[in-house]
């Protein structure tokens, strides 16, 4: 699998020997960074990096098989921290 960004898109190619590349848009308050397997995703709205977040991951699903198994495609692995409250 080949991950790449083109014109506002993150475009992954050759995913499971697929000749059809996928595509997600990224929209311009998102900024992403790939650096090997990892894909860093940040943004002044979280609301906005997880919703991106979801769409890769979404994107590479596969219907059909057990995650625990194939373990295939991208995923979600670490979550913004919490900012705690100070009262």
């Amino acid at each position: 699998m080949q991950v790449k960004v083109q014109n506002e898109e993150l475009v992954i190619d050759n995913f499971i020997g697929e000749s059809t590349p996928r595509n997600v848009p990224i929209p311009n308050d998102v900024s992403l960074d790939i650096d090997g397997d990892t894909i860093t995703l940040t943004s002044f709205d979280k609301e906005r990096a997880g919703q991106v977040a979801g769409r890769i991951e979404n994107i590479c699903k596969r219907t059909g098989f057990d995650e625990r198994i194939f373990q295939d495609g991208i995923y979600i692995t670490q979550k913004p921290e919490k900012l705690s409250q100070k009262r």
